[in-house]
C-alpha cells in the first residue's frame, strides 16, 4: 500500500466513524472495534495481530514510518 492509499483508506475510516459519531460515542466504539476484528481476521496471524495491539496502544513511543 502506497502512503496514498494509506492515507485515503485512514481518511475514509475516519469519515465513517464520524458519521457514527453523530449517532453516540457508544457506536463509534462499536465502528472501530468492528473493523479491528475484521483486520484481525483477514490478518489472520495471532502473533502479528498481538504486535499490532502492542504497537498501537501499549507502545507510547510507537510512531508511524515515514515514507520509503
Amino acid at each position: 500500500m502506497t502512503e496514498s492509499e494509506l492515507d485515503q483508506c485512514y481518511t475514509e475510516l475516519c469519515q465513517a466513524l464520524s458519521r457514527q459519531d453523530t449517532q453516540g460515542r457508544q457506536n463509534t466504539e462499536l465502528g472501530l472495534a468492528r473493523f479491528a476484528l475484521l483486520a484481525m481476521l483477514e490478518i489472520n496471524e495471532p502473533a502479528k495481530v498481538r504486535s499490532l495491539i502492542h504497537r498501537a496502544i501499549l507502545d507510547p513511543s510507537f510512531t508511524l514510518p515515514s515514507g520509503p
